[in-house]
């Protein structure tokens, strides 16, 4: 018996009924080329963008069907096709930034010197309270006079300039 075939027989590659046994062994292998897979795309696991966010749950699911699925091998292609697609979506974030802020966005104005922007906050659903307890978190002040700028950036978070 060759490797080949000892590893379709560990994963149950062409079993007629996946065992527990099997899906152990394939959550092993989906761990290990999951970790390889962030290590080759760090930005995937530093930033919590739009695209980011839904990756996240493509690949997620994509890999969870390799566990439990009869097509092992076609889905660990897809999910590193996936990542290829990511990695080719970042370089044209990079070199194109236009194109890249219509797949991440922009950041949004939310206060500009001291003065709170209410129609930007209502665009995105932002109440003021909202808008001020993150100020007093992140700037650990409670005077929106003190802020020369705040933005509600392209992942989701807001950040704010002190005057």
């Amino acid at each position: 018996m060759n490797i080949v075939n000892t590893l379709h027989t560990v994963l149950g590659i062409h079993a007629e009924e996946i065992l527990i046994s099997h899906m152990m062994m394939r959550s092993l292998v989906i761990y290990i080329v999951g970790i390889i897979l962030a290590r080759f795309n760090k930005r995937f696991m530093s930033l919590r963008t739009v695209d980011n966010f839904f990756l996240y749950i493509l690949i997620g699911s994509i890999l969870a069907s390799a566990i439990v699925g009869n097509v092992f091998y076609e889905t660990l292609g897809m999910a590193i096709f996936i990542m290829f697609v990511n990695w080719s979506v970042v370089v044209i974030d990079y070199y194109f930034p236009y194109i890249g802020s219509l797949i991440s966005g922009k950041k949004e104005l939310l206060i500009d010197n001291g003065v709170v922007q209410h129609r930007q906050l209502k665009k995105f659903f932002i109440t003021e309270d909202e808008l001020l307890t993150a100020m007093r978190v992140n700037t650990h002040t409670s005077d929106v006079l003190a802020i020369k700028k705040a933005y509600f950036e392209n992942n989701g978070q807001l950040s704010f300039e002190l005057k």
